[in-house]
């Protein structure tokens, strides 16, 4: 009856006419709001009975439903040593899912993926969201084997101070506090978990991994003088999300950003990340009008359309530089969008897909933690007013085969085939506090 009453509202908004549509938007809403109080309400909404079974052995299932990079990157480094890995996925992102998936099962409706997910007997089911959503929710309260969930940013701590975008974003913080409380395990991309446990008490409810983007450990190697700059135009990329001014998202200012380099006479591309990818025309060129619009102004600075994953390191191989770089920190004004007390703790996986590309990083100064991953390799470039002030100088002597080897070498050192025993071991510990025995290896 549920996947009936389902099947009809998804006919009902394609026959809505779209004024309809709008005006029931708001009702739609709180309705949604509704259903995920209830379903991140705590344990009473739980089910009683955790199911046991054997698991078979070197078997995972990742549930997803907006599957990302790190999701096949981390597939990727499991198959490596002999591992089968499942998805469950609502979207098909824009990359092969067949390249690093054994098997993959699309579904509809976050309620379908506990039907899918049952007919199986991994170690783990790994669930992986942007922040929370519905399907991991459904999930860990149907107890259909030991969950580890997996989340970006934390949204609480992320928008901390910025009221409205925080109750904007409200249901979201609910589902993924519900992941990190009611979760078997918690696989930490980053540490912001440790801020907002001091800042605002956050729990965890099973034992926690740390367990960052890596590489794919793909770079090659220079031996001779294509990377060497010479008295040509230094060429830098920023590839993945940034915001948009126009929107209230001023605190990145790849705008003012980009201005910066101009002046500097060294290049820029900005490529938007995945979420833009299956824009059409009118709507990108909607949404980066100002982008657009500067890149007319000057040869220095493009703003490109969006690559498919599987095109990314090639294309960035071109460059010299990989950029990460926020305005309002670079520039020492106040952040109106985002707590920048969270940056120190926090994550970005486009740093190693420069690494992947054979790309030095210019970072912000408060990204400590990537600062600290890269630092052994030298591959990290730290951005503050003094760099902002002098690009093509800071630059020009780093614009050479060793620096590029520098980044070559992180990706071979960062590279997830090297840590992801860790991650396996992991989920066999996580499986046994969940009661769950694993069937022998063959």
């Amino acid at each position: 009856m549920k996947r009936f009453l389902r099947a009809v509202r998804r006919v009902l908004r394609q026959l809505l006419p779209r004024p309809v549509r709008r005006l029931l938007r708001p009702l739609a809403g709180r309705v949604a709001r509704y259903r995920i109080r209830r379903l991140a309400s705590g344990p009473a909404f739980l089910r009683g009975t955790r199911r046991r079974y054997l698991a078979s052995a070197r078997h995972v299932v990742f549930v997803s439903e907006v599957p990302r990079g790190r999701e096949a990157k981390i597939a990727y480094g499991l198959r490596s040593k002999g591992w089968t890995v499942t998805l469950l996925h609502k979207t098909t992102p824009n990359y092969d899912l067949h390249r690093y998936f054994d098997v993959c099962i699309p579904y509809l409706e976050p309620e379908d993926v506990v039907r899918h997910a049952a007919q199986f007997r991994p170690v783990v089911y790994h669930l992986f969201a942007l922040a929370g959503d519905l399907s991991c929710t459904h999930m860990i309260n149907a107890k259909v084997g030991p969950t580890v969930f997996d989340t970006t940013d934390l949204l609480e701590t992320t928008y901390l101070g910025n009221e409205p975008k925080t109750e904007q974003v409200r249901p979201l913080i609910d589902m993924q506090m519900h992941g990190l409380r009611y979760a078997d395990g918690y696989c930490a991309r980053d540490l912001q978990f440790q801020y907002a446990h001091r800042t605002l008490g956050y729990h965890l409810g099973g034992r926690p991994i740390f367990c960052p983007e890596y590489c794919g450990g793909i770079a090659k190697k220079l031996v001779d003088s294509r990377a060497e700059n010479g008295g040509r135009t230094i060429r830098c990329v920023l590839a993945g999300n940034f915001g948009i001014e126009k929107l209230g998202e001023g605190d990145w200012g790849y705008m003012r950003i980009a201005e910066k380099f101009i002046a500097a006479k060294v290049a820029l591309d900005l490529y938007p990340s995945w979420l833009d990818y299956a824009r059409g025309e009118e709507e990108f060129s909607n949404i980066f009008a100002d982008y657009l619009a500067l890149a007319q102004t000057s040869d220095y600075f493009n703003l490109r359309r969006p690559l498919r994953a599987d095109q990314l390191t090639e294309r960035l191989s071109d460059y010299d530089f990989g950029v990460n770089i926020t305005w309002s920190e670079v520039a020492g004004q106040r952040s109106t969008t985002f707590n920048p007390a969270f940056h120190p703790y926090c994550m970005s996986a486009r740093v190693f897909d420069y690494l992947d590309a054979g790309l030095p990083v210019v970072l912000s100064k408060s990204h400590r933690l990537v600062h600290t991953m890269l630092r052994r390799y030298g591959a990290g470039i730290q951005a503050d007013a003094d760099f902002m002030a002098n690009i093509e100088q800071k630059l020009r002597p780093l614009a050479n085969v060793e620096t590029k080897n520098r980044a070559v070498a992180a990706s071979r050192g960062l590279a997830i085939e090297r840590h992801i025993d860790r991650l396996a071991a992991f989920y066999y510990r996580v499986a046994t506090d969940a009661g769950v025995s694993v069937s022998p290896q063959a």
